[in-house]
C-alpha cells in the first residue's frame, strides 16, 4: 500500500509539472548557440495561468511568443523562441560592432586561412555547425567561445566579422523605410512602446507605428504629410493600448526576428523557457538524466 502512496505522489507532482510547464521542441538554429535545433525546452505556462496571472520574465530572458505574421486566431498561430532584447518602454539600439555581453550570441565570420590551420574535424569539435570554405577563406558561424579557440590555434588566423556597414539601408528590415538606413547589424535607436504611451504623430515615426495602429491594436488609419486621421477623428498624438516587446535571435545572422517584422504585442506573448530537458536529435541518456532531476527539484 505504501508503494501506492508513492506512485501517486510521483503521478501528482509530474502532473503539475505538465500542467503548468509546457514542452515545446526548438525547430530551427535561430537561437544557437544557446538553444539548437532538435532541443526539447519546457515554457514556463504558470506565468500566464489563473494563478500566476502575469509574465515575471524581463530583459535578455529567452520567451516563446506567437509567430506574429501567421494570420488567424493568436492561439492558432505557431510557437517560436527568441530572446527579449526589448521590454516596454525601453529604448534600443543594435551595434555588432561592439562587444556583446552574451557570450553565446553568434556572428558569421571570415577566417583566412591560407596556410590550411582549422579543418573540419577541430570545427565539429568545438561545436560549429554551418561550415563553408571557398579557397583559403572559411565561413563560419561563431560565436565569442568559439571566435576565441579558434583564435587560440594559431595568432596568425585573420578572423572578421561579416557585417553590413552602417547606414546601409536593407528593405527587408524592419520599417523598410529608406529615411531609417537600418539593417541586421546596425539598427535603431527605436522606442519600444508602453501602455499609456503617448507619441507625436509625424513623418519621421508612422513607419514605425502604423502596423500597431492598425494591425494589434485595429484602428483606421489614414495620413499624409500634413494631417494623421485615426477612426475619423483627426489627431496629433497617438496613445498606446498595449505593452510592446522586442526580440531577436542569438544566432543574429540567420534568425527572423523583430529587426524584420517589428514589435511583438503582449497578446503574442506566451512564456519565458524554464528549461531546456535534452537535445532530440543527440539524446545522452546521463545528461537527460541530469537535466530532468534538476527540473523536478525546481
Amino acid at each position: 500500500m505504501r508503494y501506492y502512496k508513492y506512485l501517486w505522489i510521483v503521478l501528482l507532482a509530474l502532473s503539475i509539472k505538465f500542467w503548468i510547464f509546457k514542452p515545446y521542441i526548438i525547430h530551427s538554429d535561430s537561437m544557437a548557440s544557446t538553444l539548437n535545433k532538435g532541443d526539447y525546452i519546457i515554457m514556463n505556462t504558470w506565468e500566464k495561468s489563473l494563478f500566476g496571472n502575469k509574465k515575471t520574465f524581463k530583459k535578455n530572458d529567452i520567451i516563446a511568443l506567437r509567430y506574429p505574421l501567421d494570420s488567424g486566431m493568436i492561439k492558432e498561430k505557431s510557437v517560436c523562441v527568441k530572446r527579449c532584447i526589448g521590454m516596454p518602454g525601453e529604448w534600443i539600439k543594435i551595434d555588432a560592432d561592439k562587444n556583446i555581453e552574451l557570450a553565446k550570441l553568434q556572428y558569421d565570420y571570415i577566417i583566412e586561412d591560407p596556410m590550411n590551420i582549422i579543418d573540419q574535424h577541430q570545427l565539429l569539435k568545438i561545436g560549429v555547425k554551418n561550415i563553408r570554405k571557398t579557397g583559403d577563406n572559411w565561413t563560419l558561424s561563431l560565436d565569442n567561445l568559439q571566435k576565441n579557440k579558434l583564435q587560440k590555434l594559431n595568432s596568425k588566423l585573420k578572423i572578421s566579422k561579416l557585417l553590413q556597414k552602417k547606414k546601409h539601408f536593407n528593405p527587408s528590415i524592419f520599417p523598410s523605410d529608406p529615411s531609417l538606413p537600418w539593417n541586421q547589424d546596425f539598427f535603431g535607436p527605436l522606442y519600444v512602446p508602453k501602455s499609456g504611451d503617448s507619441i507625436l504623430l509625424n513623418t519621421r515615426n508612422i513607419s514605425l507605428y502604423k502596423k500597431i495602429i492598425v494591425d494589434y491594436e485595429n484602428h483606421h488609419l489614414e495620413y499624409s504629410t500634413d494631417f494623421y486621421k485615426i477612426d475619423g477623428n483627426i489627431l496629433t498624438h497617438y496613445i498606446f493600448d498595449k505593452d510592446y516587446f522586442f526580440v531577436a535571435g542569438d544566432n543574429r545572422h540567420h534568425s527572423f526576428d523583430s529587426r524584420h517584422w517589428g514589435f511583438i504585442p503582449e497578446d503574442h506573448i506566451i512564456s519565458s523557457v524554464a528549461i531546456k530537458i535534452i537535445n532530440m536529435d543527440k539524446i545522452k541518456i546521463k545528461e537527460y538524466f541530469k537535466s530532468f532531476k534538476e527540473w523536478i527539484r525546481n
